[in-house]
């Protein structure tokens, strides 16, 4: 392993996967009584629960990024310089096809191939031949759709076998951090772009000829896309690898563009995507996908997280950094890190099908730039280190009490009212019976982090305080 990922994951290890002795003791009380209660009594033992199968991978290779964006939930920056390293990266692909859902299915039934049918609006996504003019909220959600995945058709078959399948086809997501900066460092020295576009390319290469059912989706806030012909430079390298003819899974680019992705110097964002575009084309890729924030609310995280309370921004209140006509924002709701609702995490959460005596387990999985398999981005509540064991960290998946009862609809509120009830210090928002349940009480109970407390005036500190980071944030200059 290169001196510098060693150092950098030492470095990291502790502060996932030991946040100190009093978040532990508050866990194992958490656990403790929530057993007592009835509230784990249903889970079985972990020696009943296979390993579960790898389906969708969100992988944040590096926290390194050329932009600071206010609502970024990794916090990622110019500053930031956690970076996977190009030996670790392969070796979790590896780990990954070892680990895939389609492996579990091809183990238990033979000989069958993986069928999946793509809707018909993802192909005509895929066959614009010019940006659309507007990111319309219809659009957005077609493409956050065919992102996702949902409404598809799938199946195993092989002969006269055919088993319809709950989850469509598997994907990896590029995200970060920026893809375009990784690997941001090597043995400690900064790499030129052309050294990092072609580190990238051959990871791109290495997960379609290891994946090929998986589709792959480079996730940019395109700042790279500076002139035409630096655009093309980039996208060649990366479809150079990425789209072989025997794979049937796909390489994607998706583009943000929402308020406060910057564009690129001296630039706009029509223009990024117009180059952008052009290069995928020319290429062989699909027609870029958008992934922008037209809704009439969206869920605001971030960096300030001692300064979050559950309110609404106004359209002019907020500073449109992006200058953009993709952005027809008229309000936000700010809450930090909203991604626990009663239904559950929505970041933890996996599935399970059965075909006669058989169950297959079937999970998402965030991967960081330590190489450790994480519950999600925001609270980092830690499975392990997935380069060194990844068994040993997908085992803890299906069996770490904590991650089951976020994932469950009927443990998420009480094990959250739990660790309020057990840690005061947790600072709750909302009011009501079920007020704890908020992705703020997550983020503090797996992080061991507090938020600082309400008070006289806080709802109107908390306003100028978000619209004068906005205001004053000045361009980053682009790697």
């Amino acid at each position: 392993m290169p001196e510098n990922s060693q150092k950098i994951r030492e470095m990291l290890k502790g502060s996932y996967s030991n946040r100190g002795e009093r978040m532990k003791q508050l866990k194992e009380r958490i656990v403790e009584i929530a057993r007592k209660r009835g509230i784990l009594s249903s889970v079985p033992g972990g020696s009943l629960i296979p390993l579960p199968g790898i389906n969708d991978i969100e992988w944040y290779l590096t926290y390194h990024c050329n932009d600071k964006c206010a609502h970024c939930i990794t916090r990622s920056g110019p500053e930031r310089e956690e970076t996977l390293s190009p030996s670790d990266a392969f070796t979790v692909v590896g780990h990954i096809a070892d680990n895939s859902i389609l492996k579990h299915l091809r183990t238990a039934f033979g000989d069958v191939e993986f069928r999946f049918e793509l809707l018909p609006v993802c192909r005509e996504l895929e066959k614009m031949e010019e940006r659309p003019e507007k990111l319309t909220d219809s659009l957005a959600q077609a493409y956050a759709d065919c992102l996702k995945g949902k409404r598809y058709i799938s199946k195993m078959v092989g002969g006269s076998f055919s088993l319809d399948l709950p989850f469509g086809r598997p994907s990896i997501r590029l995200s970060g951090g920026e893809f375009f900066t990784w690997p941001f460092k090597l043995n400690g020295k900064h790499l030129p772009q052309e050294h990092r576009l072609c580190l990238q390319g051959k990871l791109l290469g290495e997960i379609r000829r290891t994946l090929p059912d998986y589709d792959v989706w480079i996730l940019t806030n395109g700042r790279f896309a500076t002139t035409q012909e630096r655009t093309n430079g980039v996208i060649e390298q990366w479809t150079r690898y990425s789209n072989l003819p025997q794979a049937q899974g796909r390489t994607r680019i998706c583009v943000s563009v929402d308020v406060f992705h910057r564009p690129p110097p001296k630039s706009s964002v029509e223009k990024m995507l117009d180059r952008i575009w052009e290069a995928a084309r020319k290429y062989g890729l699909a027609a870029p996908f958008l992934y922008g924030i037209p809704n009439r609310t969206i869920a605001y995280m971030g960096r300030v997280f001692g300064t979050f309370r559950v309110g609404k921004l106004k359209k002019d209140e907020i500073s449109n950094v992006s200058q953009s006509s993709f952005n027809p924002v008229t309000d936000m709701i700010v809450d930090p890190i909203d991604l626990v609702s009663s239904d559950g995490c929505r970041e933890t959460t996996g599935f399970y099908f059965q075909h006669g005596p058989r169950t297959f387990l079937g999970s998402n999985i965030n991967l960081d730039p330590c190489g450790h398999l994480v519950y999600c981005c925001a609270c980092l509540g830690d499975y392990g280190d997935f380069v060194d064991d990844p068994q040993q960290s997908l085992q803890k998946v299906v069996t770490d009490p904590i991650s089951l009862m976020l994932r469950r609809a009927e443990t998420t509120i009480p094990l959250l009212n739990l660790a309020v009830e057990l840690d005061p210090s947790i600072r709750v928002f909302g009011s009501g019976e079920n007020a704890a349940v908020t992705g703020s009480t997550c983020y503090q109970m797996m992080t061991g982090e507090r938020i600082e407390s309400v008070g006289p005036g806080y709802h109107q500190r908390m306003f100028e305080i978000w619209t004068k980071f906005l205001r004053e944030l000045t361009p980053v200059k682009a790697i």
